[in-house]
């Protein structure tokens, strides 16, 4: 959940990063669909993540980069998460 709400706030749909489908999530998901015309139901699924994900190359800083490098970390890479697209 942590990514998704990196990814939100990446997106122009700031969210406090904590790992809880709260409320407050399921809102900026809905703002968030709404605003790329997808159908408004607070889930996250293939069509309304597909939206989210964005490319990244070396490089690149920011929120999107942080939520790449959670997600690396969650699947038992070892990178350091400081939102830079480094080496």
């Amino acid at each position: 959940m942590t990514t998704v709400q990196l990814l939100l706030t990446a997106r122009g749909h700031a969210v406090k990063a904590d790992g809880v489908y709260g409320t407050g999530t399921v809102a900026k998901v809905k703002a968030f669909q709404k605003a790329q015309h997808l159908p408004t139901d607070g889930i996250v699924g293939p069509d309304t993540w597909t939206r989210l994900v964005t490319t990244l190359k070396p490089g690149t800083k920011g929120t999107a980069v942080t939520a790449l490098q959670h997600q690396l970390t969650a699947n038992g890479h070892t990178v350091k998460t400081d939102g830079v697209y480094g080496p």
